[in-house]
């Protein structure tokens, strides 16, 4: 699994200025996160402490030189950041105003695939504007952020003679969120009992990859629940619990970090479960593969773990290339039902295939809700940048949607290569 980012200075992810004696004189410690950040949009509050796009942190140095070297290496990371994200805006808004950052395009080449996907996901928001949590998730989940997100993945992914990869983004969605209902009163951090439903989760990842030149295959999925702040740094889960009542944070944690045994529904109205006594916690060790709680901050979402206190450290856009790569989400089967996690998956890729779309919305034309997916064996819509673009969350429609993010990976080597050409 992708090595976690740490933020600012200090190692707690709530301290942003620290005391700390030098020579015999206390003096006063900023992060380096904090001094920078003001620079550029695309540079989040809280950045990263490694040398290397795999985490690698930092070589532990005297205090003055210490601070002197993270300065100078985020400084030119800043700088390749607004390179960055200004050649995208560029690129994608056919803006004529690049003379300032013509002498320095050769610097994109060292930005890496998270700081490319994470600059992208900075290009849909507006700096400082507060949004509630469907629009910012709606932002999210539109035609620019797939496609976008299909171009960065394909122009990163490796094309020699001998071998090649290619990648296909998709959207699917559900009409109502999905939800689990536990038999047995559950606790949730505080000791407050609950037993109404509770959402699984606002957005599931999916990678499904496929090596046509050996025929195997593999399948991960993540799901996550997105929340909105105006504070930073934060931890999971982003929103401040109640110490005297079960709020639909606590009861969304709880479900999430331990995994009780519960029933599936596919809505709130439903009297009948999809699956019944559904039990994931697989290993305390494999829970943060399973599932990760995201904040909206300034452009920015942060994900982590869903324990408690746990630091919001990985960005969306390190999430999103962990998953394409099999680094992160849990592993499921297409095919199969071994386990109850196979079930929960496929359960939520068989709604989101079973409806039809809503004809006021999209027409009669418009038959399934996955744009496109070929080795899930959707079939594909031919106007799938109508459907993205619409599909908003609860902003034109009238109820919520739960969205799928499909990512799909070919492999091919030798002769195979032409076949994904």
């Amino acid at each position: 699994m992708y090595a976690r980012q740490r933020r600012g200075l200090d190692a707690s992810p709530n301290s942003t200025l620290t005391r700390t004696a030098v020579g015999g004189k206390e003096s006063s410690k900023r992060s380096s996160a904090e001094a920078w950040q003001t620079f550029s949009n695309c540079t989040p509050p809280h950045s990263s402490r490694t040398l290397e796009p795999n985490g690698a942190l930092y070589p532990s140095l005297p205090v003055p030189f210490e601070e002197l070297a993270f300065a100078i290496v985020e400084q030119i990371n800043l700088v390749n950041n607004i390179i960055l994200c200004n050649t995208m805006h560029i690129k994608r808004n056919k803006d004529k105003k690049i003379s300032f950052f013509a002498p320095f395009i050769f610097f994109k080449m060292q930005i890496s695939i998270t700081q490319e996907i994470d600059c992208l996901i900075s290009t849909l928001y507006q700096a400082k504007k507060n949004y509630g949590e469907l629009e910012a998730l709606s932002i999210l989940i539109s035609q620019k952020f797939i496609s976008g997100l299909e171009e960065i993945l394909n122009k990163r992914a490796p094309r020699f003679n001998s071998y090649r990869e290619k990648y296909k983004v998709s959207l699917g969605w559900i009409d109502k969120v999905p939800l689990a209902k536990c038999p047995d009163p559950t606790l949730d951090y505080n000791k407050n009992p609950f037993s109404a439903k509770v959402e699984i989760g606002d957005l599931l990842i999916i990678n499904t990859a496929h090596d046509i030149s050996s025929g195997r295959k593999y399948s991960v999925a993540s799901i996550i629940q997105a929340k909105i702040t105006d504070i930073s740094p934060f931890n999971t889960p982003v929103k401040s619990l109640s110490n005297t009542s079960a709020s639909s944070t606590s009861k969304q944690l709880a479900l999430l970090s331990k995994w009780p045994i519960f029933d599936l529904y596919k809505t709130s109205g439903n009297d009948y479960p999809v699956s019944n006594l559904m039990q994931l916690d697989i290993g305390i060790n494999m829970k943060g593969n399973k599932s990760k709680f995201m904040g909206y901050y300034n452009q920015k979402w942060w994900c982590g773990f869903p324990d408690f206190g746990d630091p919001c450290d990985i960005t969306l856009g390190s999430h999103f290339q962990s998953i394409a790569a099999n680094k992160d989400g849990f592993t499921f089967n297409l095919k199969s039902h071994q386990n109850d996690w196979d079930k929960l998956i496929n359960g939520m890729l068989s709604i989101c295939d079973e409806y039809n779309l809503p004809e006021k919305h999209y027409g009669t034309q418009l038959k399934k809700r996955v744009i496109t997916s070929n080795f899930l064996l959707y079939e594909t819509i031919a106007n799938s940048a109508k459907i993205s673009q619409n599909f908003t969350l609860g902003l034109n429609m009238d109820d919520r949607r739960f969205p799928i993010i499909l990512i799909d990976r070919v492999m091919a080597e030798g002769l195979d290569i032409t076949r994904i050409d």
